[in-house]
């Protein structure tokens, strides 16, 4: 497999191979190159024994991995041959460049840190390539780092000679990470441009073999399946109204007399009449009992 060479920030044309785990380099190259990221070495790097101070500010956690566009910034300027500091929290340490990237957010954006004639170059070179390489259609000029909860701070004889960035980084935004890195190198290498595209290919192993064409699969028969019958349904029973059963015949034994009450509306029942001549001895003894009336008399 053939491997691009990158001489300070230019592309040559000339090619490094990779065979069996070892890399083969032309003669010019093999005591100065500096380290291979994919596809790319990295030979007479201007990032060479640089120390950079990398701080990563996030309301979220980041415990045991970063985000995948930030450890590739990372993993590219250690190729480079840049020695890189993590730091998390106070003064920063003596370095020759200091590197903010604030995590999360909507936008894009640059802010630099410390006196304005030291980081301000970086800054605006930093935002010229995101805005060219990322295509953005509006990317503002860079500020001042006005946040002073992260106490971001340099000590007053590291302020006058070290430039610091902050960059604002969503999280979708991986390819931000090769045009930083861009940028790191056109600072570091007297302004001579580096083309970022150049970075986004992605290693080939040799020995990949291609994956086999997929064959058709043909479907199998699908089993079939019996409907079961159908229940049977029978009618419910029709429900009969409620019927309150009540008297139809009313006797009035006072007087002696039978009152037949009238049918309720709708009922199908006739009432039963009695007959004075089919029940003489009934009658006789409701009126003899009528005759018998205990005799009032008067009090003493």
């Amino acid at each position: 497999m053939e491997l691009k060479i990158v001489k300070g920030n230019r592309k040559l044309t000339q090619k490094a191979l990779y065979h069996q785990g070892e890399v083969y380099l032309p003669v010019q190259t093999i005591e100065t190159w500096t380290g291979l990221w994919n596809d790319v070495i990295f030979y007479d790097s201007p990032l060479h024994n640089k120390r950079i101070c990398l701080t990563i500010i996030s309301p979220d956690l980041y415990n045991e991995r970063l985000p995948a566009g930030v450890e590739k910034f990372a993993e590219l300027c250690s190729a480079a041959g840049a020695i890189m500091i993590y730091h998390n929290g106070g003064p920063f340490p003596p370095c020759d460049l200091a590197v903010v990237i604030e995590l999360g957010g909507r936008y894009v954006n640059v802010n630099y840190l410390g006196f304005r004639f030291r980081s301000m170059p970086l800054a605006r070179r930093i935002g010229n390539n995101l805005k060219q390489g990322l295509k953005l259609a509006y990317l503002p000029d860079p500020l001042a780092f006005r946040k002073p909860q992260y106490n971001l701070k340099f000590g007053l004889f590291a302020s006058l000679k070290t430039p610091g960035i902050v960059v604002q980084w969503p999280t979708a935004f991986d390819q931000l990470a090769t045009w930083l890195f861009a940028s790191i190198m056109e600072h570091f290498g007297d302004g001579e441009s580096l083309d970022g595209e150049i970075l986004d290919s992605q290693a080939e192993s040799e020995t990949s073999e291609p994956a086999p064409a997929p064959q058709p699969v043909t479907p199998e028969p699908s089993p079939k399946i019996e409907a079961a019958p159908a229940p049977e349904l029978t009618p419910a029973p029709a429900e009969k109204p409620e019927t309150q059963d009540k008297p139809l015949v009313e006797t009035n034994y006072r007087r002696g007399q039978i009152t037949r009450k009238p049918p309720a509306p709708g009922g199908n029942r006739q009432p039963a009449s009695m007959s004075q001549s089919q029940y003489p001895e009934f009658f006789k003894k409701i009126e003899e009992q009528h005759r018998q009336r205990p005799k009032r008399e008067p009090f003493g």
